[in-house]
Formats: C-alpha cells, sequence, structure tokens
C-alpha cells in the first residue's frame, strides 16, 4: 500500500484555521483572569505556555511543506548503513527534541517507529492484509474498516502494507506525519489495552469480555488515542464532532450526548495527565448511567483530579477550556518539529546533494 499523502494541511488544517486557533487561545488563556498568589501550579504552567502560543503558530506558519516525492528521491540516495545510522539520529532527536511519539509509548508501539515492524505487540499477533478480500474474510463486518480487534484470540488486523522505512522518513519530513496506518495500528493497540492486561509473568489475561463493555466509551477512548498523536492526521477526525460521528458509526449508536459526553471525559482525563493504560482500565469496567446522564467511572476521576487541583467547578472549566487550546496548537506545532528534524537529518547526510535546505 502506498503511503497516504498528505498536503499542508498537516501542519496548518484548512485556510485559515490556525488564525481562528489563534483568536481562540487569545480568547481562552484571557479567561484564566490574572495571577492569584495561591493558584495551582498546573495553573501557572499553563500561563506559561499561553505567552509562547503566537511564536509557535507564527513558526508553523513560516514552515515551507514540500512534496513528499521530492524527499523519497533523496532518500534513494542512501547507502543501507546512511539510512540506519540517519534513522537512528532521526529518532533519537524526536526523542529529545520533542512529544512527537509520546502517545506511542503509552500503547506500546513506541521502540517499532522508524524500525523494523512488531508481529505480535503485548500479546496481540498483527497481521496485514493486502487483499481486501482477504481482510474481510475475517470478523470484520465494517467494509471501510482500515483495521479491526479480535477480542478471543487477541489479534489485531491491518488493511495494506507495513510502510518501508524510507517511506517513514519521507511522510514526516514531508507532512509532519506518519503513514496512517501507525493511527490505525494505534486505534487497534488501544482495544488491546481496554481488554488485556499482563500478569505476574508477563502474559496477557482477558479481563473483560466484549460482552461486559460499553461499545460507545470503548471507540471513543480508541479514537481519541490515535487522533492524540502529532504523528497522525486526517482532516475527518480531527475535532470532537469529527470523532462523534466516526463513533456512531462504529458503534452503530444514534445517541449523540452519550458520545459527546463520552469524548469530553476520555479527552479531558488524557489532558490532565492520564495514560491510555490508565484511562483504558476505566472505561472497561465502566457504563452509561442512563439516570445521571454520565459515565460513573470517569466522572469520578474527572472529580478527583478537579478538587486535586483545589479549584471550583467554574475555574477548572475555564482551566480545561485553555488545555484544550494547548493540545490543539501542540499538534501543529510538534509536526513541524518533526519534519524539520527529518529534513536536517536528511540534509546533514546528504550535504551538498540535498536539493533543499
Amino acid at each position: 500500500m502506498a503511503v497516504t499523502h498528505l498536503d499542508s494541511c498537516a501542519f496548518r488544517g484548512k485556510p485559515g484555521r490556525l488564525e481562528v486557533l489563534r483568536e481562540r487561545a487569545a480568547a481562552d488563556f484571557h479567561a484564566l483572569g490574572v495571577p492569584a498568589l495561591s493558584e495551582p501550579e498546573a495553573v501557572q504552567q499553563l500561563r506559561e505556555y499561553g505567552a509562547t502560543i503566537n511564536l509557535r503558530l507564527q513558526t508553523v506558519e513560516r514552515h515551507i511543506s514540500r512534496p513528499q516525492q521530492s524527499f523519497q528521491k533523496l532518500l534513494s540516495m542512501l547507502s543501507e548503513q546512511e539510512l540506519a545510522s540517519g534513522l537512528e539520529v532521526l529518532k533519537d532527536r524526536l526523542d529529545r527534541e520533542t512529544h512527537y511519539l509520546d502517545e506511542y509509548r503509552d500503547v506500546g508501539l513506541h521502540p517499532y517507529i522508524l524500525d523494523a515492524f512488531p508481529e505480535e505487540l503485548h500479546g496481540a499477533v498483527i497481521k496485514f492484509f493486502t487483499d481486501p478480500e482477504c481482510f474481510h474474510s475475517k470478523v470484520i463486518t465494517n467494509k471501510n474498516a482500515s483495521g479491526a480487534f479480535h477480542v478471543k484470540n487477541n489479534e489485531i488486523y491491518i488493511r495494506g502494507e507495513t510502510p518501508s522505512l524510507k517511506e517513514q522518513w519521507a511522510s514526516i519530513a514531508a507532512t509532519g506525519c506518519l503513514p496512517r496506518v501507525f493511527g490505525t495500528v494505534d486505534h487497534e493497540l488501544t482495544h488491546q489495552h481496554q481488554y488485556y492486561e499482563p500478569d505476574d509473568d508477563g502474559n496477557q489475561i482477558l479481563l473483560h469480555p466484549k460482552r461486559d463493555t460499553d461499545l460507545v466509551l470503548l471507540e471513543t477512548h480508541a479514537y481519541d488515542a490515535m487522533r492524540s498523536s502529532p504523528a497522525f492526521y486526517h482532516d475527518r477526525l480531527n475535532t470532537r464532532g469529527d470523532i462523534a460521528r466516526q463513533v456512531m458509526r462504529a458503534a452503530k449508536s444514534d445517541d449523540s450526548y452519550k458520545v459527546r459526553m463520552a469524548y469530553d471525559l476520555v479527552h479531558n482525563l488524557r489532558l490532565l495527565g492520564r495514560d491510555d493504560s490508565e484511562i483504558a482500565n476505566i472505561v472497561a469496567a465502566d457504563h452509561w448511567d442512563k439516570r445521571e446522564k454520565t459515565f460513573p467511572g470517569l466522572h469520578q476521576e474527572y472529580r478527583e483530579l478537579r478538587d486535586k487541583n483545589a479549584q471550583t467547578n467554574g475555574a477548572f472549566a475555564v482551566f480545561i477550556k485553555a488545555l484544550r487550546t494547548k493540545f490543539d496548537v501542540e499538534q501543529h506545532y510538534q509536526r513541524y518539529l518533526a519534519s524539520t528534524i527529518a529534513t536536517e537529518v536528511l540534509n546533514g547526510i546528504l550535504g551538498d546533494q540535498a536539493a533543499f535546505g
């Protein structure tokens, strides 16, 4: 499967989106009010970040993206030794200088980025299918699906081929993103975390049979996980509404209120520092309370984090809103950093042979 080509939207979004984000940031960070003597450290850190937003967005706007084919042509000039050493430098710099790969650490995929792809991870066998008919001959009923997780067999099915190392490098350099297949694997590994946990000997144990889980909640978590990585971009999975529509389709649900509540709770916990394993432990056991119109387990975790930050409901809502804006700014900025680093590493190897700087 050829690498999906992403345009400059991966950095900038649709025309005017960065300007909208800049205006949103100004309003959301202004709403934090003036600094208080006893305000939580998290609020202080958020204020400090807010002062850098304009510069970050200006840097993203000035970035010049180039066709992926140009990078593929240059990468074809590398020897195997140059490719291997370059990939090692690239990944090391991404680890040290960015937060670009943090989401893939959550699901254990991090060691395999810009490296050989695993056939098994967390006990789950990962199978790629180049033949769509073969892919859909499994338990996959959605003909538009790009991946699936078989709970009982602990198997992940991915439609397509594993991207080559050169394809991965070229995609990061040109678009700031990895090929979309990594988002699909991230999504399915998130499902694996929801159902399985390792025992003391490292064996994967099925703790949550499918019949005991809420599909809306599990799909919301998996879509939010894949979308949370700056290494993934899809113009139809870029907003709260986009994710809600995907979840409703995947979970065969018409309850938009329930889906949006699920997203708000899951995404807020992520913003507040909970990783995918921690969120998975909650969503796997949580269920919709029709009377209270919420997910009690997630809601309780959210309240505890609010109380830990010693903020009132109103102040915490303002804090969360600013955190969401920070998240969106960082999506753009981390892609810019990754693209810049990928280009610099390649130029460092080729020197004068590189056609651009």
